[in-house]
C-alpha cells in the first residue's frame, strides 16, 4: 500500500468518525427535542386537566343551586296553594269607606284543624291561621293540615296554657323570602311601614279583635322578651314598660293599667291588658336574632257589614 493510499484510508476514518459525531449530536438534539416536547405536552395535559375539573365543579354548583331554586319555589308553591284551600271558611268584606274587615268560620276552621286556636289578619299582608299544640317543633315544618312544608305554621307557644287569652300570648312564624307567613315582620323596623299597618284583626278562638302595634324591634333568642309568666300586674306591666321602651321608634300606644291610650286618648279602658308578641328570624344566616311586634288588644269588634262588599281574601 502507498502513501496515498494510507492518506485516504485515514482521511476515510476520520469522515467516518465526522459523521458518527455528527450522527450522535443530531440524535442528542433529537432526543432532546423530544423530551422537551413531551414536556410540553404533559405540562399542557394538566392544565387542561384542571381547567376542566374546575368546569365540571362550577356546572355541578351551578346544577345543584338550580335544583335548590326549583325546589324553594316548589314549596312555596305547595304551602300558598294549601292556605289557598282555607278560602271557603273565610271572607273579607269591603266596606264603603274602603276600610276592609275579615270574616272567620272559627268552627268551620276547626273542622280542618283541630289545633287552630284564631287567626291574624291584616288587609294587604297576612292572613293566616294560629295553632298550638303540645311542642314547639312540629309547626315549624307543618302546614295546618299535616303536610310536610318549610312554610310551616304560625304557633302559639306550647308552654302557655291560656293560648290566645294569655297576657302575653308569643306567637312564632317564618320569615319567608316570598313574604309569606311572618316576611312582612321585618318591615316594622321602619317607622314609615308602622304608620301604613299600625293594627291588625285577630280572632281568638271565635271572639274578634283590634290588635294596635305598640313596639317592634329586634332582640336575641334569649332576651326576657320570651318570658311566660309574671305573678303579678306589677310585674306585667314592668315587662310591658320594657318591651315598649326597647321599640326603634314612639308609636304613639301607651299600655299601662288604666287601659290603651293612643296619642293621648284612651281608646280602651281596661284593667287587664292583653298582648301578642309575634316572632320571626331577622333572615341573617347564622344570627340568633329576632324580629319583634307586639301587639295590643283592643275592643271586641262586633261585625257590621252592611252595604260591603266581599271582596277576594288574601293570603
Amino acid at each position: 500500500m502507498g502513501d496515498n493510499d494510507k492518506e485516504l484510508e485515514i482521511n476515510e476514518e476520520q469522515v467516518s468518525e465526522s459523521v458518527k459525531v455528527v450522527e450522535a449530536e443530531n440524535e442528542d438534539k433529537s432526543v432532546k427535542k423530544s423530551k422537551k416536547k413531551f414536556r410540553l405536552i404533559s405540562f399542557k395535559t394538566k392544565s387542561d386537566t384542571i381547567t376542566s375539573l374546575i368546569i365540571i365543579v362550577a356546572l355541578v354548583v351551578v346544577i345543584f343551586a338550580g335544583v335548590n331554586i326549583i325546589k324553594i319555589f316548589a314549596n312555596y308553591k305547595q304551602g300558598t296553594d294549601t292556605y289557598d284551600e282555607l278560602g271557603n271558611i273565610v271572607s273579607v268584606k269591603q266596606k264603603p269607606d274602603e276600610i276592609q274587615t275579615f270574616i272567620l268560620d272559627f268552627n268551620a276552621l276547626k273542622a280542618v284543624c283541630p289545633d287552630a286556636v284564631g287567626w291574624i289578619w291584616q288587609q294587604g299582608t297576612m292572613s293566616y291561621p294560629i295553632v298550638q299544640t303540645n311542642n314547639n317543633d312540629y309547626y315549624l315544618t307543618h302546614l295546618y293540615d299535616g303536610t310536610s312544608n318549610s312554610s310551616g305554621t304560625l304557633f302559639v307557644d306550647y308552654r302557655i296554657p291560656e293560648g290566645m287569652d294569655a297576657q302575653n300570648c308569643i306567637v312564632y312564624g317564618h320569615n319567608m323570602q316570598n313574604h309569606s307567613m311572618f316576611g312582612t315582620l321585618n318591615d316594622y323596623k321602619r317607622a314609615e311601614y308602622f304608620e301604613d299597618h299600625k293594627t291588625f284583626e285577630v280572632y281568638c278562638g271565635e271572639h274578634k279583635y283590634i290588635y294596635y302595634v305598640f313596639s317592634a324591634y329586634v332582640t336575641d333568642e334569649f332576651s326576657e322578651t320570651y318570658t311566660l309568666g309574671f305573678g303579678s300586674p306589677e310585674n306585667f306591666q314592668n315587662y310591658i314598660d320594657m318591651v315598649t321602651s326597647w321599640s326603634r321608634y314612639d308609636t304613639g300606644v301607651v299600655v299601662n293599667g288604666e287601659g290603651v291610650t293612643i296619642n293621648g286618648e284612651l281608646v280602651v279602658p281596661t284593667t287587664e291588658n292583653h298582648i301578642l308578641t309575634l316572632s320571626t328570624c331577622t333572615g341573617l344566616d347564622g344570627s340568633g336574632d329576632r324580629m319583634i311586634v307586639h301587639l295590643v288588644r283592643g275592643a271586641e269588634v262586633t261585625e257590621n257589614t252592611e252595604n260591603a262588599t266581599e271582596v277576594t281574601a288574601e293570603f
